[in-house]
């Protein structure tokens, strides 16, 4: 299934009917175990202006091929995941330079996604600008604390 396909019926799921308006959304990324690649879905809570992380409150995966969706939110301890941190936050000029890097990493996790799932390998080139620019919106330590230890070879420093 193509992402667009797959973001779909997660969102008319039963589990998008759970999202809380004040949680955080996750930036797309994958996950990956011996039965598959899956597109993530993540939600967390923080405080933007105590520049604080609280803890993740949903993770839902779709199998990249079938579509079929897991929540994970029951065992996210056995990812190792930090709660309670600081961060620095990263800033913006404006909203319109906030939803154009929104765009870009939707467009770039597309390209990185579509290549990892036909091959099994990564687009180097693809990886390093999704990076980026995940690096731009999400700051460093909810990118090494929370999306590294759910998805380590797509989130490995060079």
């Amino acid at each position: 299934m193509n992402y667009f396909d797959v973001k779909e019926k997660f969102y008319q799921s039963e589990f998008a009917m759970l999202i809380v308006d004040k949680w955080v959304t996750g930036i797309p990324f994958f996950m990956e175990d011996e039965n598959g690649i899956y597109d993530a879905f993540l939600f967390y809570s923080d405080n933007k202006k105590t520049a604080q992380f609280y803890s993740v409150k949903m993770l839902v995966i779709a199998d990249a091929l079938s579509g079929e969706i897991k929540c994970l939110t029951d065992t996210l301890n056995s990812f190792n995941i930090a709660n309670d941190f600081f961060f620095e936050e990263n800033s913006f000029s404006d909203i319109d330079e906030y939803l154009v890097l929104v765009s870009s990493i939707q467009d770039a996790y597309v390209d990185l996604r579509n290549s990892y799932v036909s091959t099994h390998t990564f687009d180097r080139a693809c990886q390093e600008l999704y990076l980026k620019l995940a690096k731009k919106l999400i700051p460093k330590e909810i990118i090494e604390k929370v999306y590294r230890p759910l998805s380590s070879n797509l989130f490995k420093e060079k």
